[in-house]
């Protein structure tokens, strides 16, 4: 292939003055308007098929349809270029072009595309041509402009059978472009025409504008998406990129935002992803945009700032005062308090969910009322959202018990006596729900004892009747109380004391057993101190000789 290595020197030109141009830019103020450089399109059929935007049409069908093509035959600055015959048959042999690699007669075959460049000040078409054709014939290659319906030749040449650069002037008011072959009625022997590396370029000297679209105040998204437009001159170069320029506060200089992966800071695509981990962190920004044109035109730097916001990332802080956390309660409303505030973008409002429900609003308020709450555990979340939509939640758990325990006394059992002065007091108790805090246990009227046992002893019980009380108290503080009234008899000589009538019985009998022998003391004393005349002697007894009297004892006394 001739040439098909030689590098594409006006490419490489062209290439070299756009960089240039880049590096003239002066970033502390307006740059200067000057004219521009600027690539309209590029093609060098690489791909191996004509791009879009590109059309093919045979003017002259005499002889048949012939258009252009895609062909790797020859090439200038790669493997492939335009062959001007590549579809379409030999009109005397019927065989295909390409299988023969000539053209045919009568062709007027056409390769165009559609322009709107008018924002240019002047444009320029270059291109690269290998042509072998009939000599002296009216076969050749030539390039032309439409405007306003009207075409108009530019360019022709009728074969060099190497390649050769074409660089012509094209008017700013071109519609349409075209690279035409045209052959006569004869004499068709030859390869015909190839294009490659066509290049359209433009001047231009007037810079795009571009602007931060608005902003919120503020916000809690870090990377955070900032949009913008920008625009050049209707039908010119285009925008190439654009500049994102900010600052921290109202005052200072602006810096250019760059990141590692971009460190050049040049941005194709709105919206421009912004970390403020990569600039000053929280706190208010501003902004604005440059844009640069692909003529390397640039926009001037605005006086003011396009757009600001402040960057909040702090949830607020938040702490609930009431009631504390695992808290039971024997209403059925429970009104929760907390305090919050921020210290970035402020605070907005707070809200409140009853046992994972949705969210609803408490506005500015620090408390809300629950009501109508069932027995058993609830949860209260209270969270706190500021003006940049950060959010804290907390949560307190309590209890709603309104039912009281059951409690029964076992021991002592309802009015039994007792004939003991120490008394041990047992129950049993239950709660359901909120489950038994502790007891109070107390006699008669004195005052309550407070245990967690089942069980209370007392000692130095006076004899008498009593009643024992026992209060149940759950963690809601229901309470409930029993009471077992009961006798106490130690006197062991009580009918009823600690061992019956037994003892009272053993005293009585004791008693007669001791009058009993008292008499019969009594009766043998007697008998012992009776006198022999007290006697009564029987009436059929012979009477004894009374003694012959003493005369010198005394006389016997008188009976009383």
């Amino acid at each position: 292939m001739d040439g098909s290595m030689a590098p594409s020197r006006h490419l490489v030109l062209v290439a070299l003055a756009a960089a240039l141009l880049a590096t003239v830019w002066v970033p502390f103020g307006a740059p200067p308007a000057r004219a521009g450089i600027a690539t309209v399109f590029s093609e060098d059929f690489e791909s191996g098929a004509l791009p879009p935007g590109w059309s093919t049409a045979d003017g002259d069908p005499a002889s048949g349809l012939d258009y252009w093509g895609v062909s790797s035959y020859r090439a200038y600055g790669g493997t492939r270029s335009a062959w001007a015959s590549q579809v379409g048959t030999q009109s005397d042999t019927g065989f295909n072009n390409s299988a023969v690699q000539q053209y045919d007669d009568d062709m007027q075959a056409d390769l165009a595309i559609d322009l709107n460049v008018s924002g240019f000040t002047s444009l320029t078409l270059s291109f690269y041509y290998w042509v072998r054709a009939e000599g002296g014939g009216g076969d050749w290659i030539q390039a032309w402009y439409e405007a306003n319906g009207t075409q108009t030749i530019i360019f022709t040449n009728s074969g060099t059978a190497r390649w050769d650069l074409a660089s012509v002037a094209v008017p700013t008011d071109v519609e349409r472009l075209i690279i035409r072959f045209n052959t006569d009625a004869a004499n068709h022997g030859f390869e015909g025409a190839y294009v490659d590396d066509l290049l359209l370029t433009g001047t231009e000297s007037v810079p795009p504008t571009s602007s931060v679209s608005p902003l919120p105040t503020y916000t809690n998204l870090i990377p955070y998406l900032i949009p913008y437009v920008a625009q050049d001159n209707p039908n010119a170069s285009g925008v190439a990129y654009v500049e994102l320029h900010w600052r921290a506060g109202t005052t200072g200089a602006f810096a250019l935002y760059t990141r590692p992966a971009n460190p050049l800071g040049r941005w194709y695509v709105s919206p421009i992803s912004f970390d403020a981990s990569f600039a000053a962190g929280d706190g208010y920004y501003e902004f604005y945009t440059v844009a640069y044109d692909n003529a390397q035109n640039v926009e001037a730097p605005p006086v003011g700032a396009d757009a600001s916001l402040t960057f909040d990332t702090v949830p607020p802080s938040l702490a609930i005062l009431g009631p504390s956390d695992g808290v039971w309660s024997n209403a059925s409303t429970m009104t929760v308090l907390w305090q919050g505030s921020d210290a970035g973008s402020g605070m907005d409002r707070f809200e409140t969910s009853l046992d994972g429900g949705a969210f609803s609003s408490e506005g500015n308020a620090t408390s809300a009322t629950f009501a109508g709450l069932a027995d058993g555990s609830h949860a209260v979340d209270v969270r706190a959202v500021d003006v940049a939509g950060n959010a804290a939640t907390e949560r307190v758990s309590f209890g709603v018990d309104a039912t009281a325990p059951a409690v029964t006394i076992r021991n002592p059992a309802d009015r039994k006596t007792i004939h003991t002065s120490t008394i041990v007091i047992q129950w049993e108790a239950s709660d359901a729900t909120s489950g038994i805090d502790h007891y109070e246990v107390w006699l008669d009227s004195g005052t309550p004892e407070r245990t967690t046992d089942l069980r209370y002893v007392f000692t130095g019980v006076r004899d008498g009747a009593h009643t024992a009380h026992v209060r149940a108290v759950d963690r809601a503080g229901n309470a409930q109380e029993a009471t077992a009234p009961f006798p106490v008899n130690t006197n062991i000589f009580s009918w009823d004391g600690p061992y019956g009538s037994l003892p009272l019985l053993l005293l009585l009998v004791l008693i007669l057993l001791i009058l009993f022998a008292m008499f019969l003391w009594w009766k043998k004393r007697g008998e012992k101190s009776e006198t022999p005349h007290d006697r009564v002697p029987p009436e059929d007894a012979e009477s004894p000789e009374p003694p012959e009297p003493d005369e010198g004892a005394p006389p016997p006394p008188e009976p009383i």
